[in-house]
């Protein structure tokens, strides 16, 4: 056959090809574990950050409206409004039936703004939060990420909002999705 060697003369030539490359190779001994660790860490505390301030990320059943603002996601809290329950975090704190929340969960039944569970939950983010900027050296802003259904009713996103300023988040941003994406 035609372009075919022997197996003797193939394993000679492999041999002398892999000693020429064990030659000209130099020893990988000086490798600092250090820097691949810093690298490594550098790289992990990246893709934390980024991944906690993509909060464009919504619920599957969730649709937010449409907007032509391009302000880029902020790092804040993020409270979601699905149409079966309020998320902070991705925790389900109550839960919602045809657009409203049982009157047990708030203050003043029926006519309440403040829906306790929630307040009670956010307080205790807000003291995290308070602490986490105190050791950080800076200040405080109560900024929060409401996502909520383009088919949320108003009462429902007022008694939120009201609940979360109780709460010390005063500063809020209504998430939407770029329009025509």
């Amino acid at each position: 056959m035609k372009g075919y060697l022997p197996t003797r003369q193939a394993r000679k030539l492999l041999f002398r090809h892999k000693r020429k490359l064990e030659e000209n190779q130099e020893d990988v001994s000086y490798l600092n574990i250090t820097a691949m660790m810093d690298m490594m860490t550098i790289l992990l505390v990246f893709l934390l950050k980024s991944w906690s301030v993509s909060s464009g990320v919504v619920e599957r059943d969730v649709s937010p409206p449409e907007s032509s603002a391009r302000l880029a996601a902020a790092d804040s809290l993020k409270v979601v409004l699905t149409p079966t329950a309020v998320l902070v975090d991705g925790q389900q704190v109550v839960p919602i039936r045809a657009g409203t929340i049982d009157p047990s969960y708030k203050q003043e039944g029926a006519n309440g703004f403040l829906i306790l569970p929630l307040h009670q939950l956010l307080a205790q983010h807000a003291t995290r939060e308070k602490k986490l900027a105190t050791l950080r050296g800076e200040e405080f802003t109560g900024e929060l990420a409401l996502v909520a259904d383009k088919k949320t009713p108003y009462r429902l996103l007022t008694e939120v909002l009201y609940t979360a300023g109780q709460a010390e988040f005063r500063n809020y941003r209504l998430v939407t999705v770029q329009a025509g994406q």
